[in-house]
């Protein structure tokens, strides 16, 4: 049997600000590497055959982080396609910036991302943001 363990990156600079990070990278706060280790000391007796990550730095520090907690070596091996998706002209930019327009566009307040999941699917709320950005580097 294939256990599959996917980890999110822990919390970071822009995270706090919120800030759009997406290709862009921020480094990962106190707390963000202190998620990492208890993650990492929670999953400490797994046997890992292999440890993938995204090729960011908040990603690949998330991965040593939970790696050095456990009491069997893995090698970490980051690798591209496992990176978030782009952003396009949002990148390092605010959330509120980047979503305001979609909460416009229902004549609704702005209340965060979980907010738009009262009017579009996480496909639809990509769809809107490609829309917007006239840069093209928008990628999922």
């Amino acid at each position: 049997m294939i256990h599959l363990y996917l980890l999110r990156h822990g919390e970071t600079e822009h995270n706090l600000n919120e800030r759009v990070q997406g290709w862009n990278d921020s480094p990962l706060t106190e707390m963000g590497l202190f998620q990492a280790r208890c993650t990492g000391y929670g999953l400490r007796n797994v046997i890992f055959e292999k440890a993938y990550s995204g090729d960011c730095l908040r990603q690949i520090n998330t991965a040593k982080t939970v790696l050095s907690e456990n009491l069997h070596e893995t090698e970490l091996i980051p690798d591209l396609h496992f990176r978030e998706m782009c952003y396009g002209k949002y990148e390092d930019g605010t959330y509120y910036d980047m979503l305001y327009p979609l909460y416009e566009m229902k004549n609704a307040e702005y209340d965060g991302y979980d907010g738009l999941y009262r009017f579009y699917s996480d496909i639809d709320i990509a769809a809107e943001l490609v829309k917007r950005d006239e840069t093209q580097k928008f990628e999922g």
